[in-house]
């Protein structure tokens, strides 16, 4: 009897668990796309939702369609100050 009831309670919980599973879409980003680099050393989103991204041959802002460039040097981290209003 407890065997039974542990099997069912399994068998409903392998068939219950994927109807809470989440879809994700993961775009891929290169240097066709306006990213200075492939190597891509770090990545940090600030406050108002740009994509911050550090790379070998500079820093980069993300808004989802297009590449700022900010610095054309090595960007080994990515520091945000505080964002007035943010």
């Amino acid at each position: 009897m407890v065997l039974r009831l542990l099997l069912s309670l399994t068998l409903l919980i392998a068939l219950y668990t994927p109807l809470y599973s989440q879809s994700y879409t993961f775009n891929r980003l290169s240097i066709t796309d306006g990213l200075l680099s492939n190597n891509v050393l770090t990545v940090t989103q600030d406050p108002r939702g740009y994509i911050w991204l550090g790379t070998e041959n500079g820093l980069q802002r993300y808004d989802g369609t297009h590449f700022r460039t900010v610095w054309n040097e090595r960007a080994d981290q990515v520091l945000l100050k505080k964002m007035a209003g943010c």
